[in-house]
């Protein structure tokens, strides 16, 4: 609604009944958009998120789940030598491997996968 259109309505609610209009937006322009969405994620840099690193998945019944004691061993669905998922917020961001540096686990990043919105061959700003 223009600024007039607003006065008109505000107005009319004085003076009884105000007549319905349809709203008529703007169209969106998606390239300015994603150019706001890059051009602002500076404002985001000091967040923190959870990274985890994934070796692998694996299903156990109920019953062996019970069973679990110290010593156990649960198959995953990974080989040595294969790259394990790092997730940022349980969404899979890159492919690593196992380090160990200084006697901790560290993830040495092989592969990332760029956020769809991003488009391909682009870096983060």
């Amino acid at each position: 609604m223009t600024e007039e259109e607003i006065r008109e309505f505000l107005a009319g609610l004085e003076d009884g009944p105000v007549p319905i209009k349809k709203v008529r937006f703007p169209p969106l322009d998606a390239t300015a958009a994603e150019q706001d969405l890059r051009t602002s994620l500076h404002h985001l840099e000091n967040v923190s998120v959870t990274v985890t690193a994934e070796l692998g998945q694996g299903q156990i019944t109920v019953r062996d789940f019970l069973k679990l004691k110290e010593g156990t061993i649960i198959r995953l669905d990974r080989v040595t030598g294969d790259y394990l998922d790092v997730l940022v917020n349980d969404q899979v961001v890159a492919k690593g491997e196992v380090l160990i540096l200084n006697d901790v686990f560290a993830v040495r990043i092989h592969t990332v996968h760029p956020p769809p919105w991003l488009g391909a061959g682009e870096e983060i700003p």
